[in-house]
């Protein structure tokens, strides 16, 4: 695989978290830089497959609950999909979400399309001896947060069209 991205001077690039030094944040503002970040989304470093992500936002959990059943990027994806469709006041209820995210995590095999949708919208990686997470979360999921919050009349209208 040859494909190699160079990025001048003036480009940002950072990495997030000493925790996870393989996710690297490069801001640029180089149409050139953008085209080709745009043609290779998956590209080679020392052997290595590294992917792009374009345009995401980005999150960082710190020491997460050391807690059975134990945490990886399954569970905390199971996690944030069942309250991304829970009002504001079912989130705080502690048990409720467990339950939620359990009975989702049971599934993960063989999710539904819409579900493995959603899930392709993130990238997840859970750093177990510090418990800490780093989610990229694609731009658009803002579209499907917008769309589980409308009520079932407004859903059934924007099916339709």
């Amino acid at each position: 695989m040859d494909r190699s991205i160079s990025f001048n001077s003036s480009s940002a690039i950072q990495t997030l978290s000493i925790q996870f030094p393989n996710i690297i944040k490069v801001t640029s503002f180089s149409i050139e830089e953008l085209q080709a970040v745009a043609k290779f989304r998956v590209f080679e470093v020392e052997d290595q497959v590294a992917y792009i992500h374009t345009h995401v936002d980005c999150s960082y959990l710190e020491e997460l609950p050391r807690s059975q059943p134990k945490l990886d990027e399954n569970r905390i994806f199971c996690f944030i999909a069942t309250q991304l469709n829970m009002s504001d006041r079912a989130r705080t209820d502690k048990d409720l979400s467990q339950e939620q995210a359990n009975t989702l995590f049971q599934q993960i095999q063989s999710l539904s399309l819409p579900m493995k949708k959603l899930k392709s919208q993130f990238y997840i990686r859970y750093n177990e001896q510090s418990s800490n997470a780093t989610i990229l979360a694609s731009n658009s999921l803002y579209q499907y947060n917008v769309y589980l919050h409308l009520p079932e009349k407004e859903r059934m209208k924007n099916l339709s069209h």
